[in-house]
């Protein structure tokens, strides 16, 4: 999945879909729908590495650097 994706995106696996009923040899797209579950409970270690990268992302925000 691409760095950024969404969730609600729709991505596209080329040739990663159903075989063709035509031909065995050739597959069909398979398409995905990206679906993010943000976590409720975070352990105060996760909370931490979270606001430790909101601040990185501030200072870049600011033209900072890393």
């Amino acid at each position: 999945v691409p760095a950024g994706t969404q969730s609600g995106s729709k991505i596209r696996l080329k040739n990663k879909g159903i075989v063709s009923m035509k031909d065995p040899k050739v597959h069909g797209d398979a398409y995905v729908v990206i679906q993010i579950e943000v976590p409720k409970h975070l352990s105060e270690e996760e909370r931490r590495a979270v606001e430790n990268l909101r601040a990185v992302q501030e200072k870049h925000a600011h033209g900072g650097a890393a």
